[in-house]
């Protein structure tokens, strides 16, 4: 996900089943106690629709009245949930996978994954035309290490099937304590049959920045995610690599969710001496981001890893360094996310994730729901990196030399 940099507060890596997972307008509601209407605030019962812009509310507490009054399963009827489920039912009315409702559980759950306590099996998931799907799996977690891929439909949890969950139940019933397990049957294009994935929970150390010197003298970047610490931590790796004089450099963003919009331009100035990184479209306004013009790497030859797992603020360095001829992007067409996400509180300590713009690449490729193609295609072997070798990584190595 990329995150706006003025709103660096709203950071939100997905829908998170690490899993953990617009301004002015937000929708809180409340339930009138002293009867039977589900009341909005803001909004007299009555209130009619006048204009696109309007919204219908008494349809809203006439239908809940009814209910109230003539379901028969009276002790199914719950004042919160009834709100929950409205609200539920607006945000999917939107059809965009990357605009969600979280209850105030699930919105304690996205702070914890913040706070760094993190228990689940390490991929990322939205609803894609109604289905279950994972956007991201992260590289060395239980998710990766048991072989599900992104884009991979979620069909079944356990013996649940996903097709009637919102994503907060859907993440509910993934997550879990470390060391137990979650069965997910998956639907994967290619293959013919439905795959079944046993997965054990763990506790998710994401290593955001490292890098290792191989012994060609290439400097070996990994970027995982791009947070706010992203600009501090490629600083103090950038000087350290200075200093042992780097003949080349691979910078790998597969299995790269994203996360902060600024994280990506911090990373992409390292390499690029001047240029554009992102061009930003939201409904209040344009902008082109440019480079930071301290670039510590402008010259060095290097190649970028991209796969199917880097989205969002990956795609952004990955669209970057391509569009300013700064790398060579090697592996496998990547996910495909050219949204901007931010995160906004609502009452009774729930809150929502709105998409509120568009990013494109210098070019101005529209790359939603596309993917960046890479330069040369090399598809990873699996069966070869289970036992710790990367063709993708090896062709990077052989680029350089």
């Amino acid at each position: 996900m990329v995150i706006a940099h003025s709103h660096k507060r709203n950071l939100l890596i997905a829908a998170i089943a690490i899993i953990s997972v617009v301004s002015g307008f937000t929708l809180g509601s409340t339930l009138a106690e002293q009867n039977t209407q589900l009341t909005v605030e803001g909004a007299p019962p009555t209130a009619t629709a006048t204009s696109n812009s309007s919204l219908n509310y008494s349809l809203l507490n006439q239908a809940w009245d009814k209910i109230k009054n003539n379901f028969y399963f009276k002790d199914k009827i719950n004042n919160q949930d009834g709100v929950y489920g409205a609200t539920y039912g607006l945000i999917n009315s939107l059809n965009d996978p990357y605009t969600v409702f979280f209850t105030p559980e699930e919105s304690n759950r996205f702070q914890d994954s913040l706070d760094g306590t993190l228990e689940g099996i390490g991929a990322e998931l939205a609803i894609f035309d109604g289905s279950l799907t994972v956007s991201a799996v992260l590289k060395d977690s239980p998710a990766f290490q048991a072989g599900l891929h992104a884009k991979d439909i979620i069909y079944k949890i356990n013996e649940d099937t996903t097709s009637e969950l919102t994503l907060g139940e859907a993440v509910s019933k993934i997550r879990g304590p470390r060391g137990t397990t979650v069965t997910l049957t998956i639907v994967r294009d290619g293959e013919e049959e439905p795959l079944i994935l046993t997965i054990t929970r763990d506790v998710i150390n994401i290593k955001e920045i490292d890098y290792e010197m191989l012994e060609s003298g290439i400097a070996y970047i990994r970027v995982s995610q791009f947070t706010d610490d992203t600009k501090r931590d490629m600083t103090r790796i950038a000087d350290e690599i200075t200093a042992k004089n780097p003949k080349g450099i691979i910078l790998d963003l597969r299995w790269n969710p994203g996360g902060f919009m600024e994280g990506a331009i911090d990373v992409a100035s390292v390499f690029i001496k001047r240029g554009i990184v992102v061009k930003k479209d939201l409904r209040t306004d344009q902008d082109n981001l440019s480079v930071h013009g301290d670039a510590a790497f402008p010259d060095i030859p290097m190649v970028t890893l991209i796969n199917g797992g880097s989205a969002s603020a990956s795609e952004i360095v990955a669209g970057a360094l391509r569009d300013n001829d700064r790398s060579i992007l090697i592996g496998e067409k990547t996910f495909g996310k050219g949204s901007i996400q931010e995160m906004h509180p609502l009452t009774q300590g729930a809150s929502i994730k709105i998409t509120v713009g568009k990013w494109f690449p210098p070019s101005g490729e529209d790359i939603d729901h596309i993917g960046i193609k890479p330069d040369i295609e090399v598809v990873l072997d699996q069966e070869a990196f289970k036992q710790d070798k990367d063709n993708q990584k090896d062709r990077a190595i052989t680029e350089l030399k």
